[in-house]
């Protein structure tokens, strides 16, 4: 569990990953920068912390140099991406429902925030914001999710009159929020949100997904190879774990290739195997350490260690401490490294 109280799933950010490898920087080298784990942007169920999250969204524009890469993201990436949450969305019966339901249930893929839909008079305003303090400036991150929402005003099919309202000042180029959200827009505004006509809150959306069967999260990844392939290979250590030991060898063979074929296309993502089995086998011990139910050399023999000492090293590498002493003491919200923010369940 991250040590933040708040927190974003994974799903928000399944364009990181092609948008860095489109434009010659390697996501795994990226995450590592920050202390997330390589895979962390590949599985749409983990939840990121909200200081790891907003960093790595700060550091996309420096990164790839573009100031404006994450509002991009935001204004190309499908609600779908957002899986039950996007599609309850898409299937609403008009945009006051859609809305409705984006700020009753948005714990669904982040928490520590409020989306609220005002009614007054003839207006309606739909407001985002942060709860409690973030050492991390979220206003590239408020853009994008204002970009984002202006799509569910979108699927009414109609092009809706909206002022956009941004609580930080006017940047001296307003070109691209001019291009993105429209002409009127009004800064130092005190929120971050939208006002428009509230009768237009009763207009039917257009169904974009029709199916009833449910996105598949796992097959979006499907048209990028190379996050994919990091998948696929984090899945074959988790096969082979305990009873073989994961080697590079043993994974390049089950996928039909040779190591060296495998070492450079892993590296191409920015990620060796080594440091695939080295997160597994971290995230793994925390977990079982924590629940307690199993004994230090058992948990040794399930992450394919051939002696407990050589896995007390590794653990106190990870966390500072022994296995022993970490199950005494517990996991500190104090701790020092910033990897332990990431994890695969919801807070």
């Amino acid at each position: 569990m991250p040590s933040s109280p708040y927190a974003h799933r994974a799903c928000e950010l399944v364009s990181v990953s092609s948008y860095l490898l489109e434009r010659g920087v390697r996501p795994g080298h990226v995450l590592k920068s920050l202390g997330l784990p390589a895979h962390a942007i590949l599985d749409p169920d983990a939840w990121v912390s909200r200081p790891l999250f907003l960093k790595l969204v700060n550091s996309l524009g420096r990164m790839t140099g573009e100031n404006y890469g994450v509002l991009h993201i935001a204004e190309t990436d499908p609600i779908e991406k957002l899986g039950v949450f996007g599609q309850a969305i898409l299937r609403a019966s008009s945009l006051r429902h859609a809305l409705c339901f984006a700020g009753e249930r948005i714990a669904l893929v982040q928490t520590g925030v409020r989306l609220r839909l005002h009614e007054d008079g003839l207006l309606a305003r739909l407001s985002y914001e942060f709860i409690g303090r973030t050492e991390e400036n979220p206003r590239i991150y408020i853009e994008a999710v204002l970009a984002f929402l202006l799509k569910i005003l979108g699927l009414t099919g109609m092009a809706i009159p909206v002022r956009v309202s941004f609580a930080h000042e006017r940047p001296r180029d307003v070109g691209e929020f001019e291009r993105v959200f429209g002409y009127d827009l009004c800064f130092k505004a005190g929120y971050d949100g939208f006002t428009f006509h509230r009768s237009l809150l009763d207009l039917p959306l257009r169904h974009q997904q029709t199916s009833e069967e449910p996105v598949n999260q796992q097959d979006r990844f499907k048209q990028y190879p190379k996050e994919q392939l990091v998948r696929s290979v984090r899945q074959t250590i988790a096969d082979l774990m305990p009873y073989q030991s994961p080697t590079l060898d043993r994974a390049a063979r089950m996928h039909g290739l040779h190591k060296r074929t495998l070492e450079r296309r892993l590296d191409q993502w920015g990620i060796t195997f080594e440091d695939l089995l080295d997160q597994f086998r971290r995230e793994r011990a925390v977990e079982f350490v924590r629940q307690g139910h199993r004994t230090i050399t058992d948990i040794a023999f399930l992450l394919g260690y051939s002696d407990l000492s050589h896995f007390t090293r590794a653990f106190r590498r990870w966390t500072g401490m022994t296995p022993k002493a970490y199950a005494t003491v517990g996991f500190s919200h104090d701790s020092p490294n910033p990897s332990l923010e990431y994890s695969g369940k919801p807070c």
